[in-house]
């Protein structure tokens, strides 16, 4: 499979004739006419690490952002299933795979765009196994969401509250953007696990910015996906790249991640003799406890953000590994949700699941539907 490549006109034209034929594109079903579509690359699936695992499957072992999908009724595109490794030069790939994501996303929103060229969705591309579906996603809050986007040609990328693999605080003081937010949120840096805009504008981005980073001779270094976006969003004035805008007040995407005071460290010296440990050390400001101001109900996610109650349609569990936030709260509020979702799903195992679009995946080709029980490596059950 070409990874990276676009789709040729051909390939393109026999995936959109035969994806059409599917039921699941029939009256009245999810890839009908969607409004937002989540593209999501996974190449294997496994608890991975306890606390990742714990977060991506729960008591269940139903991966949870399939399974939320599939209860709100938000189409799920998956990336790169099964996929090898990568040969030289992309070898240097297969320790990042982050990269490859964002490699496959330029095939699948060409997919997108091919699928439903009058009016194409909003494509919101998230990391696969630290995000769930938060909410099932109103006409008002899609509207707003185009407004800050497709209308703008612009993309919107999820807001966190500490500058994160490296410390880009100096730098992002020195933007306006990062000023004014500053003044009413305490997050106010990118994230790069969650990001939301139409296709064209997706093409864009990762033709014009983002791809060119990848190496193109094994010599080459390849740079971590996420300080890579933060240096592209703090020149994205000067380089005359799209537009990017950060979600500081959690409309489209919730964070979660705690940051704490610094000084709380500091006054801990015989524990913490470096002061804030990285997690922590870079923040943008103030104190930041996410569960405090979320609450799970039958209907979805409810965050009280600085400006009003938010409905964000996916909800983000960034760096779980890491000492960010207590597992047990983390624990606590997944659970909740999927009591919520459990207790009107229709995501159950008799069910088999709900309908997933697959783009270049080696058990099911370069496109497929499929139902989520049916592809290779998916652990299904109630959620």
């Amino acid at each position: 499979m070409g990874i990276g490549a676009p789709l040729k006109p051909e390939e393109l034209a026999r995936c959109v004739r035969e994806l059409r034929r599917s039921d699941a594109f029939g009256p009245g079903k999810p890839f009908e006419a969607p409004t937002v579509v989540v593209a999501t690359f996974i190449d294997r699936f496994g608890a991975g690490k306890s606390s990742r695992g714990f977060l991506s499957y729960g008591k269940t072992g139903v991966w949870r952002l399939g399974g939320s999908a599939a209860h709100f009724g938000v189409p799920l595109l998956l990336m790169g299933l099964g996929l090898p490794k990568l040969e030289p030069p992309l070898a240097s790939l297969n320790e990042k795979k982050k990269w490859v994501a964002w490699l496959t996303l330029r095939r699948a929103v060409q997919l997108v765009h091919a699928l439903w060229p009058a009016d194409p969705p909003l494509v919101a591309f998230a990391d696969g196994f630290d995000v769930v579906v938060a909410n099932r996603p109103s006409e008002a809050a899609v509207r707003a969401l185009r407004a800050r986007t497709a209308a703008q040609g612009a993309i919107l990328m999820s807001a966190e509250c500490n500058s994160w693999p490296r410390c880009f605080r100096t730098q992002y003081r020195a933007d306006p953007a990062f000023v004014e937010c500053a003044g009413r949120s305490s997050t106010c840096f990118l994230n790069a696990g969650v990001g939301i805009a139409d296709p064209a504008t997706w093409q864009r981005f990762l033709v014009g910015a983002l791809l060119p980073l990848v190496p193109r001779t094994p010599a080459d270094v390849l740079p971590d996906d996420q300080g890579a976006l933060h240096e592209l969003y703090l020149a994205r004035r000067s380089r005359g790249i799209v537009p990017m805008h950060i979600d500081d007040q959690s409309t489209f995407a919730l964070t979660f991640y705690r940051c704490l005071n610094e000084s709380v460290f500091w006054e801990r010296p015989s524990k913490y003799p470096k002061g804030p440990p990285k997690w922590n050390r870079c923040t943008s400001g103030g104190e930041y406890k996410p569960e405090i101001h979320t609450q799970v109900s039958d209907e979805g996610v409810r965050f009280n953000s600085p400006t009003g109650e938010q409905r964000p349609l996916l909800m983000h569990m960034p760096g779980a590994e890491q000492k960010t936030q207590p597992l047990s709260e983390l624990g606590t509020l997944m659970d909740s949700l999927s009591a919520a979702m459990q207790k009107h799903s229709r995501f159950t195992t008799a069910g088999g699941g709900g309908n997933v679009l697959l783009t270049d995946s080696t058990a099911h080709g370069l496109c497929s539907v499929r139902r989520l029980a049916e592809t290779s490596f998916v652990p299904v059950g109630v959620v």
